[in-house]
């Protein structure tokens, strides 16, 4: 592999090593799964995440393998009081919720849940292979596709709100998670978030109840 062939990213030496070494235990094909991903494209943004998707990137397409990147939009608060595993049924690897209050009604993919089995994986290869899809929610659209073939519906489960309590469409007493998908910009979903904490911390003590309370998707 010529390793002086790989793009401009930042912290090039200790990522290169990284790679290196992982060519070195594993060589051949991986796949990569990556938590935080490329946040813009400003030079300055080099001296933190390093641009390191377009690192694994080349990594991944040098070696025929694939890399997944998995971010988090700050729109969602989660009680981790609750079990998330629990929301799925078993013999289910696929839930999410329905907004049937929309035209048309649709599943929400701003939360989504998948149990780790080979049908959860086949079905999100397929979902990749609906690309490219010219929709402003193009993942909702990718996803919701894939589910009009045949088979991929059986591992589905559609969720009760509570998973994946929408404001504004799709609200529901009791939720385990509080979304605001599509809520306006960055700046209000966080208002309306730190609005919710601070509710929870005036009604329960901040060291039960409160405290399990924490952003995410």
């Amino acid at each position: 592999m010529d390793w002086n062939s790989a793009p401009a990213f930042g912290r090039r030496e200790t990522l290169l090593r990284t790679l290196q070494k992982l060519a070195e235990v594993h060589p051949g094909p991986v796949c990569l799964v990556e938590t935080g991903t490329l946040r813009d494209d400003n030079p300055r943004a080099l001296a933190g995440d390093g641009w390191s998707t377009l690192a694994f990137g080349w990594y991944a397409a040098q070696t025929g393998g694939r890399l997944y990147t998995v971010d988090c939009d700050p729109a969602a608060l989660v009680d981790l009081q609750e079990d998330l595993r629990t929301a799925l049924p078993p013999g289910k690897w696929l839930g999410m919720g329905e907004h049937a209050s929309t035209m048309p009604p649709h599943l929400n993919a701003g939360v989504i849940y998948l149990r780790n089995t080979p049908a959860a994986v086949a079905f999100l290869d397929r979902v990749w292979e609906q690309w490219p899809v010219e929709h402003m929610f193009e993942e909702q659209v990718a996803i919701g596709r894939t589910l009009t073939e045949a088979g991929w519906r059986e591992g589905l489960a559609v969720l009760d709100a509570r998973w994946n309590s929408t404001f504004g469409l799709h609200p529901a007493d009791g939720a385990v998670v509080r979304a605001w998908h599509g809520s306006g910009g960055v700046p209000q979903r966080y208002a309306y978030m730190h609005a919710l904490l601070e509710e929870v911390r005036q009604r329960e003590p901040v060291n039960e109840r409160a405290s399990a309370v924490r952003s995410g998707a």
